[in-house]
């Protein structure tokens, strides 16, 4: 039985982000509205190429569901990754295959304390991990479309990838390593 082998590194971006993270999920399509539509409808079937004019003349686009928080994320993600790759001098995104590790935090419900005098207390009915909403994989491609074209070139590169939810200050904490030295098993079977 043949094995393939992978080589990880010792080139290793770390860096963490403060903020709730936010995912990068579904598409959400508009359509803006045509002012005078009669005239619009005209011009289109005058047309010799109606469905070029359809095209040039309705104004439709797809957008991220929450893309005022999500952009603001991937900006905050994307300076700290840079930030990093300058402390570390690291002055080109990394062109080789990648192991991407990424922690998200968030700040536990206050519906997981007490009341009262037990209000810095845990509840026992209260979740040890955040199992709920966001899915993890939505936050992952929040991050991993934030460091392309600053830690690596494209996020296609991710080879190996560990992430988790877990409760803290919110954030999320990374660490990027370039797969070159030491041997890692690609295919176990």
């Amino acid at each position: 039985m043949k094995k393939d082998h992978l080589h990880v590194t010792r080139r290793r971006i770390r860096f963490a982000v403060n903020g709730v993270p936010q995912q990068q999920g579904s598409k959400t399509a508009r359509v803006y509205p045509i002012r005078d539509l009669e005239s619009a409808l005209h011009r289109i079937l005058q047309s010799p190429n109606p469905r070029k004019k359809f095209m040039a003349t309705v104004k439709a686009g797809l957008f991220d569901a929450n893309s005022k928080k999500l952009d603001a994320w991937r900006k905050q993600v994307t300076s700290e990754a840079f930030r990093a790759m300058r402390q570390q001098q690291h002055m080109q995104p990394i062109d080789v295959a990648v192991e991407v590790a990424v922690n998200f935090y968030f700040e536990r419900p206050k519906n997981h304390f007490g009341t009262g005098r037990n209000a810095d207390k845990l509840k026992e009915s209260a979740r040890e991990y955040p199992s709920v909403k966001p899915d993890i994989d939505k936050l992952l491609r929040a991050v991993l479309d934030s460091m392309s074209g600053v830690v690596f070139n494209d996020d296609c590169q991710v080879v190996k990838c560990t992430v988790s939810k877990g409760y803290a200050e919110a954030g999320v904490s990374v660490i990027v390593s370039a797969v070159e030295d030491e041997l890692l098993e690609a295919n176990p079977f």
